[in-house]
């Protein structure tokens, strides 16, 4: 089948609009990616002076309330992973976006 003057200009003007917008959906990934990365970083490193003032504070007490620090930690290693599963599944995403883009680019 050949194409006639007309459809091989839409074919090119389809594939090149997708694969703009297949820039445009990588664009705000990175930008959502980046974002999230940076509030879990500031969210870890609480996590992590809170986590050393557990240790202290265990280390400090003569009658160590290690009840307390295990259910503190159990507290801290749930939101970390939940932090990781989610950053997993983002850099998934983000690793397909950029897969399409490629595949469309050809």
């Amino acid at each position: 089948m050949t194409l006639g003057h007309g459809q091989g200009i839409e074919k090119i003007d389809d594939n090149l609009l997708n694969f703009h917008e297949k820039v445009d959906d990588i664009m705000e990934e990175q930008e959502s990616l980046r974002l999230n990365h940076l509030n879990y970083l500031k969210e870890v490193a609480t996590m992590i002076t809170e986590q050393g003032d557990l240790i202290q504070k265990l280390k400090d007490e003569d009658d160590n309330d290690i009840d307390q620090y295990v259910v503190n930690m159990e507290r801290i290693v749930a939101r970390n992973l939940d932090i990781y599963k989610d950053m997993a599944t983002r850099l998934g995403r983000f690793k397909n976006l950029l897969r399409e883009e490629e595949e469309a680019a050809q």
